[in-house]
């Protein structure tokens, strides 16, 4: 599985232009316009297409697109 695709596939549901024009560093919640409830969507939707449970404590601490990238790496073991 390529996590970075999957990531990406499942954040292009949740912005309204083409995630490759996301800035990756910038908080995700500022770089692709998403609000609390949006953010919590989102992390829903990741934990249905990765098989995970993302804490709310989690979430908090990553806050950009690199940063979930990373998380979600580590919880998969890739």
């Amino acid at each position: 599985m390529n996590i970075e695709q999957a990531f990406y596939d499942v954040l292009q549901d949740f912005v309204d232009f083409p995630v490759s024009e996301l800035d990756t560093a910038l908080p995700i919640h500022y770089a692709a316009d998403l609000n609390s409830f949006m953010l919590i969507q989102l992390a829903t939707a990741l934990e249905e297409r990765f098989s995970i449970r993302i804490s709310s404590q989690d979430l908090q601490g990553i806050p950009s697109a690199d940063d979930i990238l990373a998380y979600l790496r580590v919880r998969l073991g890739a």
